[in-house]
């Protein structure tokens, strides 16, 4: 402010003194009234430029806070999808585990070709770790290796259909998010041979959506729902987009935006 203040009587004094060169003042210069003219145009003038100042200031503190609130959303978002691949990992291993078990005596071509795809999946996940996007050829290549592996474990009992247009498959998902839908699917429903679960990826537009028959289990596993939740925090944070979950006429649906 003090700083304002010299600034604005110097620029004053200035502007007086060019006056004075090409006109004669209205007010002598030596009388008080012209003193009280001048200190009261430096205070208009050393507030307009405390004003300006401040204004600046607020600006530049705004755009800092902007950045700042950017930079915590982007790790919020690594860590919310660093955990999904961790929450991931532990569970789903030992399914697979158990499911090579069962075959490994009596199949070996099959438990060979297990291996095979378990390994697709988990280099997926190694190469993806620190990915915010994949393209959704990338993920529906690694969502194939997974339904392999289900299919496996439930003897077939599980049907996945696609219908994904060809000028879709560049555009982006963040990883896991249709493997987390489908993981979901099999933890709340019933699949076996009497209750076969259908499940279909369909993508159109800008949305992909995952469907599944609800047929729940009499006995449902633990769930405290992050997955979904965290889904919806990374797309809102990377396109500022909702998911869309819905249940109507038997089907649970969850509809993903792609990102172009």
């Amino acid at each position: 402010m003090l700083v304002s203040v010299v600034l604005a009587f110097l620029l004053n004094f200035l502007f007086n003194s060019t006056i004075g060169l090409s006109n004669k003042p209205f007010i002598d210069p030596k009388s008080p009234r012209y003193l009280l003219l001048v200190l009261f145009r430096g205070l208009i003038l050393g507030g307009l430029i405390a004003f300006i100042i401040n204004y600046l200031d607020v600006i530049r503190e705004k755009q800092r806070s902007a950045i700042l609130i950017e930079q915590l959303k982007q790790k919020q978002l690594e860590a919310n999808l660093s955990s999904l691949k961790e929450q991931m990992s532990p569970h789903f291993l030992f399914n697979s585990l158990n499911s090579l078990i069962s075959i490994i005596k009596t199949d070996s071509i099959g438990a060979v070709n297990f291996v095979i795809r378990l390994s697709e999946v988990y280099r997926y996940l190694l190469q993806h770790r620190e990915h915010q996007t994949v393209s959704l050829q990338e993920e529906l290549d690694f969502i194939r290796s997974y339904i392999f592996l289900l299919k496996v474990r439930f003897k077939n009992n599980i049907n996945v259909r696609f219908d994904i247009p060809e000028n879709l498959l560049h555009t982006r998902i963040p990883p896991l998010t249709l493997q987390l839908l489908l993981e979901n699917a099999v933890k709340h429903n019933i699949v076996s041979k009497a209750k076969p679960l259908d499940i279909t990826i369909n993508a159109e537009d800008d949305t992909i959506t995952v469907g599944n028959p609800v047929q729940p289990k009499l006995s449902l596993e633990t769930s405290n729902g992050f997955g979904l939740i965290s889904m919806e925090e990374q797309y809102s944070m990377l396109v500022q987009k909702k998911i869309v979950i819905k249940e109507e006429e038997g089907k649970f649906k969850v509809a993903l935006p792609l990102i172009k």
